[in-house]
């Protein structure tokens, strides 16, 4: 007698891929972080800076045409 052949079991092991949603960050500028052991400047030094006048500008005067000139 000759061996039977050994049955064949189909199993169909594929997967259905779920939807799934993944949050995605958004750049919405620049994020300024300070350091550790950062200590932002005394109050007093702004008052002193911003309490100094600065001196006015001087008014612009247009400079006269030269007609030798071509425009």
């Amino acid at each position: 007698m000759s061996d039977p052949t050994p049955p064949v079991v189909l199993v169909n092991n594929v997967e259905v891929p779920v939807e799934v949603d993944v949050g995605v960050p958004v750049y919405t500028g620049i994020i300024v972080v300070n350091p550790p052991g950062y200590k932002p400047p005394a109050a007093s030094q702004h008052a002193a800076k911003s309490a100094t006048p600065t001196p006015p500008h001087k008014p612009l005067i247009p400079k006269p045409t030269d007609p030798d000139k071509p425009k």
